[in-house]
């Protein structure tokens, strides 16, 4: 589906399909660096596919591909509604200069997750996909595509940083970091993770450009007259011993 339409978007067709609970398809959309930014990243934090033209028939294929492999998992019609329902969700959210705490996961075995982002402590690289590590840990689960489709959204958008090549994590669970220590991350939730050597050189750089205050300005006092100086001391002389 290409996002712009004739009349209206994709959204708006999506919508009423919705409404009529008759979503039980895959979707790939179509888009070009003219179409909202918001559509294009409510697009990803929804899970669903999108290529951008010109089309690249690598690309094409590789989501021909994805949206087979989906439907070989036969998700419910429930799921496909919850989905683009999330989707809807999220455009709101970011069209009002929101933050989108919705994030959708696919996961092994097809189920979809949906995910405060917040709720996510880090993320850790498996090959092909990615475990994901929750504030819960007994929420931990897998999600069928590589960490870097989700660093790019996360690390953009909210305070994740990814300390190597197989972690990304959310740094408002850091709870101390010892760049001395093999470069150890030390993080709420009792997790112990290492960064790589670059990762953690840009990690204290950045922890440093957070934190840094700048050097108080001096006070600068206007010009008086000594004269005048010596008149308003003597009359607080004179006030005192009253």
């Amino acid at each position: 589906m290409d996002v712009k339409l004739e009349v209206g978007t994709s959204f708006d067709l999506l919508n009423r399909l919705r409404q009529d609970g008759r979503i039980d398809f895959e979707i790939i959309f179509l888009t070009d660096q003219t179409d909202s930014e918001h559509a294009i990243r409510a697009i990803q934090y929804a899970a669903l596919d999108f290529i951008y033209k010109p089309l690249d028939e690598v690309k094409l294929k590789a989501a021909i591909d994805r949206a087979e492999h989906k439907l070989v998992e036969k998700k419910t019609i429930a799921q496909y509604q919850e989905q683009i329902h999330a989707l809807f969700v999220i455009l709101k959210q970011l069209s009002e200069k929101q933050d989108s705490n919705i994030m959708v996961f696919h996961r092994s075995g097809g189920d979809l997750g949906f995910v405060k982002v917040q709720d996510i402590v880090y993320c850790k690289a498996d090959k092909d996909v990615t475990r994901v590590v929750m504030k819960d840990h007994k929420l931990n689960f897998t999600a069928m595509r590589n960490l870097s489709v989700y660093a790019k959204l996360l690390e953009a958008d909210y305070n994740f940083f990814r300390i190597s090549d197989k972690e990304l994590v959310n740094l408002s669970y850091l709870d101390r970091y010892s760049h001395k220590e093999d470069y150890k991350l030390l993080l709420h939730t009792g997790d112990v993770l290492y960064a790589s050597r670059r990762g953690g050189q840009e990690l204290k750089q950045r922890e440093t450009e957070i934190y840094q205050t700048a050097a108080p300005k001096p006070l600068s006092l206007p010009d008086v007259e000594p004269n005048k100086i010596r008149t308003l001391l003597n009359f607080m002389k004179n006030f005192l011993r009253r």
